[in-house]
Formats: structure tokens, C-alpha cells, sequence
């Protein structure tokens, strides 16, 4: 994010959950191991789906998308590696939680601000562990076909004077294909413009 703009983004938050009690029995190379753990799952899965950070708060980290549908996908692709993670850890899991709003934000420094930002955080306090809620916007603006959801009501929220219709991903399903593989998609792209480049040579 360059200069200082306005735009209509998905706002992402997720966090490890219990971190403070967890961290309490740590030393100081364990603390490290689990931040470094975190942050490789985080940003590896962030960046397939053309995910953005912003910044990471302690435990937590704020991410924005350009696409609703991405974001959502992103957030259960981050369940399912968490959860892979705790079949072989099962001594010390660990559970994350997935909160997102869609709204116009403002972008300012690198940083972004807005009543999407707030009501994604606020969202994130009421989601359970190894859960994603989201908002009405997001569920009006994101391709129903593909992810399954369940309508949880409405909840108040500090700082918000109505109260707000969340959903929950119901996220045990295949996320598409073209996400496990981004790349190759890419090169079939090319091939396909490579080769109606040279039909379009020969006719003419």
C-alpha cells in the first residue's frame, strides 16, 4: 500500500488463541518458535490467496483483500493448515480464530482505519477457536457458490449503535484447485495467449 487513498477492501483479523496463558510456561527460544511458527503459516497462506498484511499486532495479525471470496477461502486454508499442524503436535496445539468485514477503508502510511477495520475486530472478540465469522458484507459481496455458511443472528458491538448479522464458515470443504497451484495457471494463461498469437500470425 503506497501513498495515502481510500478503497473498498476485505479486512482480515485472525490471532492464536489462549496465547497469553500459552506463552506464561515458555522460555525464551519457545517464544521465538512459536512466533516464528505463526508467522510462517500466516504469510505463506496469505500470499497465495493475493493477500495483503498490514501489520501484526502481538498475537494477532490484520490482513486485507481485494477479493471476499479470496479472504475466505484464505481463512479456512488457515484452519486447515493449523489443524494439520496439530495432528502431529498434539501435545501442544494450537487454535486460531478468523473475524473479516468488507467495507471502504481508509489507507494511510501503510496502516488502514475505518469501521471495517473496527467491526472485523470486534467480530474477531465473539468468534470460538478454530472458527471464521464474518459479516453481512462480506456474505453480500462473496461468491455464495463456493463456501458454505450458516447464519449466526445479530450481535451488539461496542462502538456500533445497531446490531450486526454475522455468519460462520462451515469450513470443512475443498477450497478450489487453482489455489493449490496459482502458478500453474499463470503459465497456461501465457500458453493460451502464446498460441492465439501464432494462429493469429499464420492467418495473417
Amino acid at each position: 500500500m503506497e501513498g495515502n487513498t481510500s478503497k473498498t477492501l476485505t479486512i482480515m483479523f485472525i490471532d492464536l488463541v489462549g496465547y497469553t496463558s500459552k506463552t506464561q510456561t515458555l522460555t525464551r527460544e519457545q517464544f521465538h518458535q512459536l512466533h516464528d511458527l505463526f508467522d510462517d503459516i500466516a504469510k505463506k497462506t496469505i500470499q497465495k490467496f493475493q493477500g495483503k498484511i498490514v501489520k501484526k499486532i502481538g498475537d494477532a495479525y490484520l490482513f486485507y483483500f481485494e477479493s471476499p471470496t479470496d479472504a475466505v477461502h484464505c481463512g479456512v486454508d488457515l484452519q486447515k493448515k493449523f489443524q494439520d499442524y496439530n495432528e502431529s503436535h498434539k501435545q501442544n496445539p494450537l487454535s486460531i480464530r478468523v473475524a473479516l468485514d468488507q467495507g471502504e477503508v481508509i489507507i494511510r502510511e501503510g496502516d488502514v482505519y475505518g469501521s471495517s477495520v473496527n467491526l472485523a475486530s470486534r467480530i474477531e472478540s465473539i468468534t470460538p477457536a478454530n472458527h471464521i465469522y464474518f459479516s453481512e458484507a462480506v456474505q453480500d459481496a462473496m461468491n455464495k457458490n463456493e463456501i458454505p455458511y450458516m447464519d449466526m443472528g445479530y450481535h451488539e458491538f461496542k462502538g456500533f449503535s445497531e446490531p450486526r448479522r454475522v455468519f460462520r464458515v462451515t469450513w470443512d470443504y475443498e477450497i478450489p484447485k487453482w489455489y493449490q497451484h496459482p502458478s500453474v495457471h499463470v503459465a497456461s494463461a501465457f500458453v493460451v495467449v502464446v498460441i492465439i498469437y501464432l494462429i493469429a500470425k499464420k492467418i495473417f
